[in-house]
């Protein structure tokens, strides 16, 4: 099923919804992946009739997070920042226009 949060009707998102509810809710664990930042996700909640995914990946999946209240997983932000100094990360990229 094609899902396209552009539409202006929001016919494809409440066929999904419909189906997700009826058929899989009950044994599934719905997963939103998405390239948005968490605000910009935030903000499309707010616009479109999305259910409240079970997770949710963004920002390119650099941050996932769990339920409506959006808890983050510190253990997925602990792998990520793994031998990164941010300190010297923004030392060096600020050396640049």
């Amino acid at each position: 099923m094609l899902v396209d949060h552009h539409d202006p009707e929001n016919l494809s998102l409440l066929r999904f919804n419909s189906l997700w509810e009826h058929a899989y809710c009950h044994d599934s664990l719905l997963v939103f992946s998405t390239g948005r930042s968490p605000t910009l996700y935030i903000e499309l909640r707010k616009e479109k009739p999305l259910l409240t995914p079970d997770t949710t990946i963004m920002s390119i999946g650099t941050e996932i997070m769990y339920g409506n209240s959006m808890v983050p997983d510190h253990g997925w932000v602990d792998t990520l920042n793994n031998k990164w100094d941010l300190r010297v990360v923004k030392e060096e990229t600020g050396k640049f226009s």
